[in-house]
């Protein structure tokens, strides 16, 4: 199949359950991460709170060490 045009993600991001902050917000992202290598999205909107910025934070920080991350803006919501 091909695919015409650009595939966009319009994802809400949250914080997560549990105690540890670190393990939550690192498990979130990378279940962010996945969709976005499975699905080879091109372009992304994250939509969250202040406190789901750093969510985001960590998915930039794994992704950079793969270079795979497309273009996105968040939008504070």
């Amino acid at each position: 199949m091909v695919r015409m045009g650009r595939l966009a993600l319009l994802m809400t991001v949250g914080t997560g359950t549990g105690d540890n902050k670190e393990k939550r917000i690192e498990s979130l992202a990378h279940g962010i991460l996945h969709s976005i290598y499975h699905n080879k999205h091109d372009y992304i909107v994250f939509f969250g709170s202040t406190e789901s910025k750093a969510t985001i934070e960590k998915v930039k920080e794994l992704a950079e060490k793969e270079n795979k991350l497309p273009e996105y803006e968040f939008v504070l919501i």
